[in-house]
């Protein structure tokens, strides 16, 4: 119930029950309220998206209320809100949750620096939030989108 502070491209780590981690940045950016979103693409056998996708016949899925446990927040990747320097960001697959956060931060804290956005994938839809970030490239200022598909 208590609002986590963190900074804009930070992770947290949930902790399972074998004792092993997962990381998974927040999507979120700090300044807005509400739960924290997560990017969160099923591994087929993952120890922990199997549970969250429900996918594995004969164990448990994760249902709303489900109570897990979680560190948090960490890391050292997140905006130097105090710089003149250029911004680049880059990016692959689910990578893409931080700096949803950071580029989400700064059009809010009004940081008006250069950024360009590399988001790289296999195909076309592993830029699944591609629409967005068409977006912000034609209403902020000094941003650049480069989606990359190889």
């Amino acid at each position: 119930t208590e609002r986590m502070q963190f900074l804009a491209g930070q992770y947290v780590e949930f902790l399972l029950r074998d004792g092993k981690r997962r990381s998974y940045s927040i999507a979120t950016p700090p300044h807005e309220e509400g739960p924290i979103e997560l990017h969160i693409r099923h591994m087929p056998g993952g120890a922990f998206t199997d549970y969250v996708f429900g996918a594995k016949e004969g164990m448990p899925a994760m249902k709303e209320r489900d109570i897990l446990r979680f560190e948090g927040p960490l890391g050292s990747f997140f905006l130097r809100e105090d710089s003149d320097k250029p911004i680049v960001l880059l990016a692959s697959g689910t990578g893409f949750a931080p700096i949803k956060a950071i580029v989400e931060h700064a059009a809010y804290t009004g940081i008006t620096r250069p950024m360009t956005l590399y988001w790289g994938g296999r195909r076309p839809q592993d830029l699944y939030m591609h629409a967005l970030c068409e977006k912000w490239a034609r209403e902020l200022p000094n941003f650049k989108y480069v989606p990359v598909v190889s």
